[in-house]
């Protein structure tokens, strides 16, 4: 401040500027035009996201002690700071007021350091308003959606997305006013005879086309408006950072090295944001599912048993029969980007849940779908973890076999740590039916769930099978995978040694998620009119997406004669239900909202297949589910 006094002196005195002075007069500029900026920018920020949080409603100011206490003094600092910015504004505007009414008479040095930076804010003029513009829009649409996102986990990264884009947009809309308002009316001898540069237009608005094209392309072509969005906010991000570096006007050696150290930080910035958004997921649903009314379901109808020595559950119908709800190809994304279509998939289980009423849940693989391209996020453990938490509230048996998507090779998590992650819940969690001991086979996780009378004889079996994921070798890449022989010799173990322990062939159904081949065949004997396959519901909407290469499990259990049916997942469009051979062969409606392009539109596919015991009678049922007009 002292030697920008000396400065004002100069002037008042109409001594000639060097180029240093020309630049304590351009920061004092910048400054006055910041304070400003801040001064207008925080109040609205705050304004913004304290609208959001009315909206949100007393229910996140009762469940989040980040929002009831620490909320309240956040945003009273956030307030002072921009009364303190208001304040050096105008003690800057007042220092400045001498220069404005004086013609400044600058080096030749100085005349061109003024030069350079006049053109560099009459450049950035009309492209920083685009951007506050943009970046007020971005913050609208938050601060819209935010009141149906606000949960305690996720109410501080949304405040401060909100914060930040709100404030950045309308401190940059005033920060270039001022600017160019002080430039404007600053007059230098040596400089207003200089033409001043082309406005370079073109770059900016083909950064914005090639985004808005990025986004408009990729919404089309999977059919969701709402997944891209992190396209243009992505792109928004990266803009302004590249203000930011190139804020400088590059005079001098040392001008250079900041700006290279600006774009070092602005590269840690983007990577580290990028990093956050791939490997992290999202609980911002969380609050939905515990708002939903859970007293609609029926329970304690079934007995539940462990062995801890062999692993193996047993359940004990109390009313003479035993409803297995099938839900399959959940496809929670779990990050930031899927928040809507997550919530939907949701509430189609919990729809369907309630229409079942089962005693058990078998879900059939693909709960999570750790896919950067649509999902944004590498994350497979915040899927799992959000189904545990709704079916926490459910409150149901249930249990599942593994998809191909739910342990992808790229994921952050690995079979072995889901695995642990799910036997560390199950120990503690009497819903889930997952075993800590397995047989010592190929795949994930392979295991049988005996169905007794109530006077103990055994009924039924369910045998949750691994269809694994992708075949190995360099042949067989991107080719989905079946079960292995051990695994059908395992199969053959268990059900000859069940049938020698009752001393009849004990039935037995099987859940899995990739079909084998005997699906595909199934279907062209049914259009063929082979007396073999006898039609029971449904349709096939795209082809069998069955592996190449046969198994053998099919031929096993027709040897075997106690399986009567196989239930998958795997192909989203197909809910055919056929009987082949004298075994049933059914694909059961899925709930994916995300994986396909444009399902999220589509209805006829999505639903549950609900499988009743009776004694030595079944009867499987497609459920349809349609999603409420609001």
């Amino acid at each position: 401040m002292q030697s920008f006094r000396s400065v004002r002196r100069r002037v008042q005195r109409g001594e000639a500027l060097n180029w240093r002075e020309m630049r304590k007069i351009v920061r004092g500029i910048r400054w006055m035009a910041t304070g400003a900026a801040c001064a207008v920018a925080l109040p609205l920020a705050v304004l913004a996201s304290h609208l959001s949080i009315c909206a949100a409603g007393k229910r996140l100011l009762q469940e989040s002690a980040l929002v009831a206490w620490i909320y309240p003094d956040v945003m009273g600092v956030l307030c002072g700071l921009g009364a303190l910015m208001l304040a050096v504004a105008g003690a800057l505007g007042l220092l400045l007021r001498p220069i404005w009414k004086t013609r400044l008479s600058p080096e030749e040095k100085g005349a061109r350091y003024w030069r350079m930076c006049r053109e560099k804010n009459r450049r950035g003029y009309e492209p920083g308003l685009c951007y506050a513009a943009a970046s007020c829009a971005a913050g609208i649409v938050v601060a819209w959606i935010a009141p149906e996102l606000l949960t305690p986990e996720a109410v501080f990264a949304l405040l401060a997305v909100e914060i930040l884009t709100v404030g950045l947009g309308a401190g940059a809309a005033v920060r270039c006013f001022v600017q160019h308002l002080c430039f404007a009316r600053v007059r230098v001898d040596g400089a207003e005879d200089l033409r001043p540069e082309k406005r370079r237009r073109r770059w900016f608005l083909l950064y914005w086309l090639v985004l808005l094209a990025l986004y408009a392309g990729a919404s089309v072509a999977f059919q969701n408006g709402t997944l891209f969005l992190f396209v243009p906010m992505a792109g928004l991000f990266l803009y302004g950072l590249g203000r930011w570096v190139n804020g400088w006007v590059r005079f001098c050696p040392w001008d250079r090295i900041l700006t290279a150290l600006r774009g070092l930080i602005a590269a840690a910035l983007t990577a580290a944001l990028a990093a956050a958004i791939v490997l992290s997921g999202s609980w911002i649903n969380n609050l939905y599912l515990y708002d939903l009314d859970y007293s609609v379901f029926s329970r304690d109808r079934t007995e539940v048993r462990y062995d801890a020595e062999t692993g193996v559950y047993t359940l004990v119908p109390r009313e003479g029969e035993l409803r297995i709800l099938q839900l399959t190809d959940l496809h929670i994304g779990g990050s930031l980007p899927t928040v809507f279509s997550d919530r939907k998939a949701f509430r189609a289980c919990y729809e369907l849940i309630r229409e079942a009423q089962p005693d058990l849940i078998v879900i059939t693989g693909d709960i999570a779908y750790p896919i950067p391209i649509e999902t944004f996020t590498l994350n497979n453990k915040v899927p799992f973890s959000q189904l545990r938490y709704f079916m926490d509230m459910v409150d149901l048996p249930w249990t599942f076999v593994y998809g191909n998507h739910d342990t992808e090779a790229y994921a952050r998590y690995d079979a072995d740590a889901i695995q642990q992650e799910y036997a560390s819940y199950a120990r503690v969690n009497r819903e889930m039916l997952f075993a800590d001991v397995q047989p010592d086979i190929y795949g994930r996780y392979n295991q049988y769930i005996r169905v007794e009378r109530p006077d103990g004889t055994l009924q039924d079996v369910l045998f949750l099978m691994d269809s694994n994921d992708y075949a190995q070798g360099p042949e067989a890449v991107g080719k989905y995978d079946s079960v292995h022989p051990d695994q059908i010799a395992w199969y053959r173990t268990t059900l000859s040694r069940l049938e020698k322990e009752n001393g009849r062939v004990i039935p037995s159904f099987v859940f899995m998620h990739i079909p084998f081949q005997a699906f595909a065949q199934a279907q062209a004997a049914l259009e063929s009119g082979d007396p073999e396959a006898q039609y029971l519901f449904g349709k096939n909407e795209e082809p069998v997406s069955a592996p190449e290469k046969e198994s053998g499990f099919f031929e096993a259990m027709l040897q075997m004669g106690s399986t009567r049916a196989v239930f998958v997942g795997h192909d989203h469009l197909n809910n055919l239900g056929v009987r082949y051979k004298g075994v049933d062969l059914v694909f059961s409606k899925s709930i994916d909202y995300i994986a396909y392009p444009g399902i999220a539109g589509r209805t006829g596919q999505r639903g549950a297949t609900l499988i009743t015991l009776r004694g030595d009678e079944y009867e499987i049922r497609q459920l349809s589910y349609q999603e409420p007009a609001n």
